[in-house]
């Protein structure tokens, strides 16, 4: 999760991340453009669950990040995301 959190409407890319402790990707990591859609109120654990509407082609390689965990979310500045 971003810093300043997410909100909905905003643009953000998925980007591809190494196991913790690894060594970064070699050359650029995947990313995938994506808008937020909802973002969930903090667990009992902090974990922060946020829907996001990408390309169904996406869906796949997204849906595999999220499952386990490796990926990160990078903002974008509101003039580079349209």
């Amino acid at each position: 999760m971003p810093a300043g959190g997410l909100a909905a409407g905003e643009d953000v890319l998925v980007v591809d991340a190494p196991p913790q402790g690894a060594d970064p990707v070699v050359g650029t990591p995947q990313s995938f453009r994506a808008t937020v859609a909802r973002v969930g109120v903090p667990d009992i654990n902090g974990l922060i669950v946020a829907d996001l509407v990408a390309d169904a082609a996406d869906g796949p390689a997204l849906a595999t990040r999220a499952a386990t965990g490796r990926f990160a979310i990078v903002v974008l500045p509101a003039e580079e995301s349209k």
